[in-house]
């Protein structure tokens, strides 16, 4: 056996005999044979079963698809993935445990770029087991078998890191896993083998710990997912003690909830969380194959899957993430692909812009603005459509010219858009750009949408970050 051999068969034992969650160690000679040449297409949106039926009012999530093309070390295929993370553009980060790099891929779900090999140099890993991606774009990475974090900017370019061995000193790790950063661009590592959580500066400089060994409030029992809110409440996966701990942003203990079973406020082996834009957190509820949706106080809203290998359906998954739109994808470990989940909820009020919506909603409708697509049936655009990235557009067409205004259907707004653009038989070309009522600021130089209806308009090219794809009416 060689030194690499013995390397990896050291830390899978250590990691057998933790339990930890969201990590698996795999050698580079399992790697599967069947190699993908194309990622799994999104699929129809299928609802059947990702709810629980004991939730009053609760949330129905719709999987949207999947990609991974089964076990493998081809690009798009994975050996266990275990951390997720999604930029402000919505491109998703994967932590490719078994094949030791970081994929990457775009809001569509294709295949853009890797980072790592197996080994100890800078931009190499060994286990890489969490990610995070800062509002700059910076990729933060927990190379679990190296005991650091590796810090890249957003072309994957190297720039520090921090950690310097298995220890237990102020800085050092013992098989770290979850990682976190704030609004500030602090770091948050769930210190795993330590029990504690371990914060720092942006570059890695130490600044404070909490945690010891146990069950108590504020004690952990190999802690592993991590995520940061929008005001700086600390969200931890206490793994092996079945529960969700928050913390202020110092480490002053707030409230909990959970405990071991598979009841609806119940947990087994939690291992990713992650924070959507009202607040809420999700859950990988790792040994129940479940996603769990709580609000602040642990509250639970709604879950969703099941143990098994279709669509929707989980085994062992170790990592959640949430876009802008609130859209959930999954590292679904043992499946070895990425799901996605959006919500279908109708329900929420909001005040539009009024004189912007009246002008856009004006009841007019004459013959120069209707169209006959290759459908055959006369259609005009203008009205109020409804699309999955959970926002309202006012559409208004006059000839073949098509505005429109949407925003998001929240009350804590995230985002609104202004486009304008030409029909073409079957097509509209359109530019876009977000306005200022909400946080986004991104724009797009073109999208393509085709009229399969009357009633729908489908994206069969966008960029720049736009996330709907499907409106209806």
């Amino acid at each position: 056996m060689n030194k690499k051999s013995i390397k990896i068969v050291f830390v899978c034992l250590i990691l057998g005999l933790m339990g930890l969650c969201s990590v698996g160690i795999t050698s580079a000679e399992q790697v599967g044979t069947n190699v993908a040449q194309t990622l799994e297409p999104i699929q129809n949106q299928n609802t059947s079963g990702l709810m629980s039926a004991s939730i009053t009012n609760a949330e129905n999530y719709s999987y949207v698809g999947s990609w991974g093309s089964g076990f493998g070390s081809d690009n798009g295929q994975f050996i266990h993935a275990s951390g997720i993370a999604v930029d402000s553009f919505g491109n998703v980060y994967v932590a490719d445990s078994g094949n030791n790099r970081i994929q990457k891929f775009d809001s569509s779900y294709t295949y853009l770029t890797h980072l790592g090999t197996l080994g100890s140099g800078n931009g190499q890993f060994n286990n890489p087991s969490g990610i995070a991606v800062d509002s700059l774009g910076n990729v933060y990475v927990v190379d679990l078998g190296n005991f650091r974090i590796q810090k890249f900017d957003s072309n994957y370019t190297y720039l520090t890191q921090w950690g310097f061995g298995l220890g237990s000193g102020n800085g050092q790790f013992k098989f770290a896993s979850g990682i976190a950063v704030d609004s500030l661009g602090n770091v948050y590592v769930a210190d795993s083998g330590n029990n504690r959580i371990q914060k720092f500066g942006s570059s890695g400089k130490y600044l404070l710990q909490w945690g010891t060994p146990g069950s108590g409030n504020g004690q952990f029992n190999n802690p592993s997912g991590i995520a940061v809110d929008s005001l700086g409440n600390v969200y931890v996966a206490d793994s092996g003690n079945n529960r969700i701990q928050k913390f202020g942003s110092s480490g002053k203990y707030l409230l909990q909830w959970g405990y071991q079973g598979n009841a609806d406020l119940q947990l087994k082996n939690p291992c990713g969380v992650a924070i959507d834009s009202n607040g809420n957190v999700y859950v990988a509820d790792n040994g129940n194959c479940l996603i769990k949706k709580f609000d602040s106080n642990g509250n639970l809203i709604t879950k969703w899957g099941t143990r098994g290998t279709g669509n929707g359906q989980l085994d062992a998954p170790s990592g959640v993430a949430v876009d802008s739109y609130d859209n959930v994808y999954v590292a679904d470990r043992n499946n070895n692909r990425i799901q996605k989940f959006s919500v279908n909820d109708n329900s929420i009020a909001f005040t539009p812009v009024p004189t912007l919506v009246a002008k856009l909603t004006a009841p007019l409708v004459n013959a120069s603005e209707k169209i006959k697509p290759a459908i055959g049936n006369e259609v005009s655009l203008t009205g109020v459509w409804n699309c999955d990235d959970k926002g309202t557009y006012y559409l208004r067409q006059i000839g073949n010219t098509l505005w429109w205004y949407g925003e998001q259907k929240s009350n804590n707004l995230l985002w609104s858009n202004v486009a304008h653009g030409t029909i073409t038989d079957n097509t509209i070309n359109l530019e876009w750009v977000d306005v200022p009522k909400g946080s986004n600021q991104f724009s797009g130089t073109l999208m393509t949408l085709n009229i399969d209806s009357n009633n729908q308009l489908r994206a069969v090219y966008k960029k720049e970050g736009f996330g709907g794809s499907v409106w209806t009416r």
